[in-house]
């Protein structure tokens, strides 16, 4: 992963997390998009359940957001599968 990859990906995070998703490095290095179980706890404005059913929800929804063209979570879909 470039540099500058890591630096979106940083900027991007708070905007994800706001609609109720994040990437995630696994276990085994794997870089995973999945629901925010807690969204509570990045912070007193965020919503006190998960905005989705399961992380595979999670994922269709930034696959149609990336399908609509939104840059954010087309980068999102690059990086969901990868091991870095």
């Amino acid at each position: 992963m470039r540099v500058r990859d890591i630096q979106k990906i940083s900027q991007d995070d708070l905007a994800n997390k706001r609609e109720g998703w994040a990437l995630f490095t696994l276990d085994d290095g794997t870089i995973a998009i999945q629901r925010l179980d807690d969204p509570q706890s990045c912070g007193d404005d965020f919503p006190e359940e998960p905005v989705f059913k399961n992380d595979l929800a999670a994922i269709r929804f930034v696959s149609r957001q990336a399908k609509k063209g939104s840059a954010r979570h087309k980068r999102a879909m690059r990086f969901h599968g990868k091991i870095y």
